[in-house]
């Protein structure tokens, strides 16, 4: 019996240690890695939650509070210092999200780490790193997707993950990568938009331009007639842009984006394209029912010399400049360079010879004098240009138009366009829809088939 009291006691030290591996561990391992985050002691919290037991590593709440707590942390520090607590945060969103793929939060905050984490390995130009939060964050999104992820919010952050991602390839080797991840970006944008409010332009904005990018990519690096994927990428980002500028409150960078997939496609020579989406020009010129594009770029100006202008200006970044735009109204009996505005077979010719001869010194293109087609009881129209240097030495492209304002011809109508640019293009889509407002449908430019002709079945577009 002497013999019982320390065997009692070896029993009792015993199961305290096997209390101590239970729940007292359990809480003990959780409540330390909470005071070690307080502390700013991330890496040290992480490595013990992993050499805790199962149930604490799988322990949602706690996680959750530790990858607040790395959030808020890094919200107050500055450059790489943010880089430990956002890595911790991103460590444990993504867990969470392997438990709960359909936790919102979890299934966001994984993003926003990873995005914020990108974002101190780009400034510290560690453009590696930067992919590698990329690629793990579209793996976590990718999860919680397939576990039933389908908050608009977290679509639009795993879309613009997509797109940041992309956003690294630029070279054709990655074209598979290139085109996968800005097809997947640009569907889980569009997919966000879905759901309305107010942002859904915007979204559908971002994936039209994301498409538009990969277009251009893959055009300007793989030039090949049997290449789809470039038209497939333009036709993508012109229908997104379109409906994008179809919703009610649209916004003029949302027109903006659709023109500028347009001017691609008329870059490209891609027909049967559609047209800008354009509004009616405020306040009118009496007598013609002039629409302007609702994409911004275009200004209108005062003058004592013209009825109307206008100045266009894209601030395109390849080819940047101003277009100007005039029009006036000229009584028939009103002279021109010896000839009467009731005269424009004759007067056309001297208007193109004073351009092409005088104010251009250097005339390195023309346009010969032509009269417009058009269909039944179409006005007499007339239309010559030409390009060169003025007397100043600066490029400048010169197209004018004439025509009659109504078949008794009482009055003429002058509409005059110098181009500017370093490269010009009169035939750019939203000039080509204000000259087509002005003169009439089908007349200009050539090819375009008169309104009052048949028009034969539409085909697909396609390039030259």
């Amino acid at each position: 019996m002497r013999f019982r009291r320390p065997l009692v006691l070896a029993l009792a030290a015993a199961l305290g240690a096997v209390c101590a591996t239970g729940a007292g561990a359990q809480d003990d391992a959780a409540k330390e890695a909470r005071l070690l985050a307080v502390e700013g002691k991330f890496r040290e919290a992480d490595a013990l939650i992993e050499r805790a037991p199962p149930e604490v590593q799988d322990d949602v709440a706690l996680r959750l509070a530790l990858a607040d707590m790395g959030m808020k942390a890094a919200a107050t520090r500055e450059g790489d210092a943010k880089r430990d607590p956002l890595t911790s945060a991103r460590r444990h969103f993504a867990r969470v999200v392997e438990l709960k793929p359909a936790d919102e939060k979890a299934a966001a905050g994984v993003l926003e780490a990873a995005r914020a984490l990108a974002e101190v390995h780009m400034a510290a130009k560690r453009d590696d790193d930067a992919r590698s939060e990329a690629k793990a964050a579209i793996e976590s999104g990718e999860k919680a997707l397939a576990g039933g992820m389908a908050a608009p919010a977290f679509k639009a952050m795993l879309g613009r993950v997509y797109a940041f991602r992309a956003s690294f390839l630029k070279s054709m080797k990655d074209v598979e990568q290139l085109v996968a991840d800005t097809t997947s970006g640009a569907t889980l944008l569009a997919q966000a938009a879905e759901a309305g409010g107010d942002d859904a332009g915007k979204l559908l904005s971002e994936a039209s331009a994301l498409r538009l990018r990969t277009a251009s990519l893959v055009h300007e690096g793989i030039p090949k007639e049997d290449e789809k994927r470039d038209d497939e990428s333009l036709t993508a980002s012109i229908d997104l842009a379109a409906k994008a500028c179809g919703l009610t409150g649209a916004r003029e960078t949302d027109f903006g984006t659709h023109l500028e997939a347009l001017r691609l496609a008329h870059a490209w020579g891609v027909k049967n394209a559609p047209a800008p989406f354009m509004t009616i020009l405020a306040p009118p010129i009496k007598g013609l029912k002039l629409m302007v594009p609702r994409a911004p770029g275009w200004t209108r100006g005062k003058s004592t010399e013209w009825d109307l202008v206008i100045e266009r200006n894209l601030h395109d970044s390849k080819n940047d400049g101003t277009v100007q735009i005039m029009l006036k109204e000229h009584d028939a009996s009103e002279m021109n360079l010896g000839k009467p505005w009731s005269n424009l077979a004759e007067l056309a010719p001297r208007r193109f010879e004073k351009y092409s001869t005088e104010d251009l010194k250097e005339c390195a293109s023309k346009s010969e004098p032509a009269q417009l087609p058009g269909g039944k009881n179409a006005v007499e129209m007339w239309h010559y240009g030409a390009a060169g240097k003025n007397a100043s030495g600066r490029m400048v492209k010169i197209a004018e138009w004439l025509w009659f304002g109504d078949s008794k011809k009482d009055f003429a109508w002058q509409l005059k366009i110098l181009d500017w640019r370093p490269v010009p293009d009169i035939e750019d889509p939203d000039i080509v829809a204000f000259v087509t407002s002005a003169i009439g449908e089908g007349r200009w430019p050539p090819g375009s088939i008169p309104k009052d002709e048949p028009k034969g079945p539409k085909k697909p577009p396609k390039k030259k």
